[in-house]
């Protein structure tokens, strides 16, 4: 697996962020970065106000520092997907999903964090945006990952429910992003992605803990999926070099 940091981009000066945040990353010892597409001004915020140009200075700098972007986040959503937006009126998040699939297509992205934010409504219209989502997604040659642990945020159930409508919908563009976040909700890590099995597009990490993480049974889970995605930390910079240092120690002990 490549080790892979979230990035955020809310600021004004682009250009100067990316550039920072890919020498961070490589300093740190990353392999790839997440993208956060955050919301703001207009739908998706920045990156609804990309240019060409932009866009090759991104892979530019990709190249210069062999620090690649692997995947995308669709944070824009909590702005858009809130307690008073029904499941029923997603038309214009739909298309700021296919916008998000058609960006990680051009940054040579392979997958894409996505969730309904605080949106609430019927089992079938969330069955209809991510089929839609789907359906856009591979026209790109992308995947959507649902995050797991915000499906109970949509009122339409818990992990295991989330399970269930990926069965029903059974479809390849899209799947589930898990985060451990065992004992204090959900399954131990192993246990959630064996669930999941195949259908894993990406997976997060907190702060590592070995005290109530089994990684041995964890990395094991994934390799008996075929999980071909990153690791990814969900982590303050102060201690991505640490943590990355860490994740490295653990594979290499790997019984």
């Amino acid at each position: 697996m490549r080790r892979s940091i979230r990035t955020s981009y809310g600021v004004t000066d682009l250009r100067q962020s990316i550039t920072k945040d890919l020498d961070n990353a490589k300093a740190a010892g990353y392999e790839a970065v997440e993208l956060c597409v955050m919301g703001g001004e207009g739908l998706r915020g920045w990156a609804d106000r990309l240019s060409s140009e932009d866009l090759d200075f991104i892979r530019r700098e990709c190249d210069r520092t062999g620090i690649r972007i692997t995947s995308l986040s669709s944070d824009w959503v909590w702005n858009y997907g809130t307690e008073q937006r029904p499941l029923s009126d997603w038309d214009e998040g739909v298309a700021g999903l296919a916008k998000d699939a058609e960006l990680a297509r051009l940054l040579g992205a392979t997958y894409i964090l996505c969730h309904f934010g605080t949106s609430h409504g019927e089992w079938e219209d969330g069955k209809k945006i991510l089929a839609r989502a789907g359906d856009a997604a591979a026209g790109e040659g992308v995947r959507f990952g649902f995050e797991a642990s915000l499906f109970r945020r949509s009122g339409l159930g818990e992990f295991d429910d989330l399970l269930r409508m990926l069965d029903e919908l059974d479809h390849p563009a899209v799947g589930a992003y898990d985060h451990c976040h065992y004992p204090k909700m959900g399954k131990p890590a192993h246990v959630q992605v064996e669930q999941i099995g195949p259908r894993l597009c990406g997976y997060h990490s907190s702060l590592l803990t070995p005290e109530t993480t089994d990684y041995n049974k964890l990395f094991d889970a994934l390799e008996a999926v075929g999980y071909e995605g990153d690791w990814v930390f969900e982590v303050e910079w102060q201690h991505a070099e640490e943590q990355c240092r860490l994740l490295q120690q653990l594979m290499a002990n790997r019984k």
